[in-house]
């Protein structure tokens, strides 16, 4: 009487709003079957199965398009904590207690369509800048717009973009340090010191070999939000008063990017407003660890499998979420779309 189906309900339930435990799990079936037995099925073929399951949900209304670009593709990742009795099999970043476990989710999708390009679990430790060429190589096509922030920022994959007739849109970090048409450092601190207007933009290139040519377009950021940047950066720096130094001032209060989109395809306010895109993946990923998800599962001593399966099954349930976020899903048009965070408290409540 207990069918994959009557698992998948279970575990969509208790990872919505439940403990998770096997005890939990099999009174969501309705106590049709025993908790030993719940611990008995899930397996490694359960979480296969909940993997096609969530392969096949994903995807997209592709009815929306653009004029400008074929798809509005924005990329990140997100850590997911694990139970520590799982450190060796699944090892995350330590901290001040010791070792910890956990998973990275690599996630990027259309903004136009809300298709999913890339949903993977990968290793913790793997860097955002290790997987930059990944998403290019297999997933980008001619006409798409990459929206990435700064830690995926790969020269050698922004000229791989540029080579595949795509576009990106990307944070610059402070590591990387732009230059002028004649491959001289350039002087972003003297570029924005009396900068009157909220955006400013210029020809740069990028890395000493590649000398990639780009648009730079710094956009100033709210004084609210520069006020916390520099209290941050000098938590970072150990100074708890003084003058920042000059170019970290810069980086605080202004978002510089970076684009191959051309002058004539797009302004420098249309690319900035664009680039704000990107915040809708930060809170996808807020609305799916929405209630303590993360450390409320990974409280409990468990398997592998079990908690693979509690994840996969949250994912499934965030699907419909993220879809309702997408511009004009309730109405055909590109009305303001209801709030990710809002949409997932009741969901998963």
């Amino acid at each position: 009487n207990f069918s994959p189906a009557d698992l998948l309900r279970s575990l969509i339930a208790e990872c919505c709003g439940g403990s998770g435990t096997f005890n939990a799990l099999s009174a969501a079936t309705g106590a049709c079957t025993s908790s030993q037995n719940i611990h008995k099925r899930i397996n490694k073929k359960a979480t296969k199965l909940l993997a096609s399951v969530l392969g096949s949900a994903l995807g997209g209304d592709d009815s929306l398009n653009s004029s400008i670009f074929n798809r509005v593709i924005v990329e990140d990742c997100s850590h997911f904590q694990a139970p520590e009795s799982l450190v060796e099999q699944l090892p995350s970043y330590g901290n001040q207690h010791g070792k910890t476990a956990g998973v990275k989710l690599h996630f990027a999708y259309d903004l136009l369509s809300g298709s999913t390009v890339c949903a993977d679990l990968i290793k913790a430790r793997i860097t955002d800048q290790s997987l930059a060429e990944k998403l290019v190589s297999n997933e980008l096509k001619a006409g798409d717009l990459l929206i990435r922030d700064k830690g995926f920022l790969s020269v050698s994959a922004l000229v791989e973009i540029q080579f595949s007739h795509a576009f990106y849109l990307s944070r610059l970090p402070l590591s990387l340090k732009p230059m002028d048409e004649n491959g001289m450092p350039l002087d972003l601190v003297a570029m924005l010191k009396n900068a009157i207007g909220d955006v400013v933009e210029c020809v740069a290139t990028l890395g000493h070999q590649t000398g990639l040519p780009t648009r730079l377009i710094a956009v100033r950021v709210p004084e609210q939000i520069a006020r916390q940047r520099e209290r941050d950066c000098r938590k970072r720096l150990g100074q708890s008063r003084g003058k920042l130094p000059a170019k970290q001032l810069v980086y605080c209060r202004w978002e510089l990017v970076v684009t191959n989109v051309p002058f004539a395809m797009m302004e420098a306010e249309d690319l900035a407003a664009l680039y704000r895109c990107r915040w809708r993946i930060e809170l996808a990923f807020k609305a799916l660890k929405s209630n303590y998800f993360s450390s409320r599962m990974a409280k409990h001593e468990t398997n592998k499998h079990h908690w693979f399966a509690l994840l996969l099954a949250r994912l499934i349930a965030f699907l419909p979420i993220l879809r309702l976020g997408q511009p004009g899903s309730t109405s055909g048009s590109m009305d303001p779309p209801p709030s990710l965070l809002k949409s997932a408290k009741l969901w998963f409540s």
